[in-house]
């Protein structure tokens, strides 16, 4: 039952698509998990608050998202499957980057859940904290922890993006 839930794969999966042609994976690590963790930290470091507004606004943008992402990513699995008897050389190369297209998706919908969920536990660590009050160490957490999942949410779905553009111009 417990394997039924094991997310780690998915987060392999997506890391793995991160290396990049000359085999550089580091470069995409600094960009996609390095600068969300730095502007967490600045978050944290500086005691920014989000407002009751912001966080709703997380909790939308993350439900919009992880719809969208579900319904490519069973685009993405549709169009794979069409692919899976050929094997010249180009039906290959796209099915490897609709692989890596669909680990990228996949993660990005698991970012968006865990975006609500951290959301959800934001609101309820500042229900009963007074606007006009110096903000607490669980307030400066659980926001720096909504602008690094925001932040990572947001490249990860720049990069989906690229990708697709890419392969879409790949067949004109």
């Amino acid at each position: 039952m417990i394997s039924k839930l094991n997310i780690m794969t998915i987060v392999k999966d997506h890391i793995s698509t991160l290396e990049a042609k000359n085999g550089d994976k580091w470069k995409d690590i600094v960009v996609f998990y390095a600068f969300p963790l730095i502007l967490g930290l600045l978050f944290l470091y500086f005691k920014i608050k989000l407002s009751d507004s912001s966080v709703e606004t997380l909790i939308t943008a993350g439900t919009l998202f992880a719809g969208l992402l579900l319904s490519l990513l069973v685009l993405v699995f549709d169009q794979r499957n069409k692919l899976s008897g050929k094997q010249d050389d180009a039906s290959v190369k796209i099915r490897t980057a609709l692989y890596e297209l669909f680990s990228n998706i996949s993660y990005a919908v698991l970012i968006s859940i865990t975006l609500i969920i951290a959301s959800f536990v934001q609101q309820i660590v500042c229900q009963d904290h007074p606007s006009n009050t110096p903000i607490t160490i669980k307030i400066s957490i659980a926001n720096a922890i909504l602008a690094f999942l925001s932040s990572h949410l947001l490249l990860t779905v720049l990069m989906i993006l690229k990708r697709i553009n890419l392969a879409i111009t790949a067949d004109v």
